[in-house]
């Protein structure tokens, strides 16, 4: 690994996602149904498919417009 574990790397994925099923309880972050490991998907805060100026937006309305570099697929 190189010290970040990110959206786009697929082992390191499955890392992220175990942790985040496992942090939850083996539950639904959203509706607190468990669930088993291979049920479970990470989705994004920020969606990846917005335009420019949409993600400006989102990003300003999450507190995060002030960080000079924004990786939508790190943690």
């Amino acid at each position: 690994m190189n010290g970040e574990v990110s959206y786009e790397n697929r082992g390191e994925r499955r890392l992220l996602r175990f942790a985040l099923w496992d942090a939850w309880g083996m539950k639904c972050y959203w509706c607190d149904v468990p669930k088993a490991y291979l049920e479970v998907q990470i989705d994004h805060i920020v969606p990846q498919g917005l335009p420019q100026n949409q993600l400006q937006k989102a990003l300003l309305d999450y507190g995060l417009s002030q960080l000079e570099f924004f990786n939508l697929n790190s943690i």
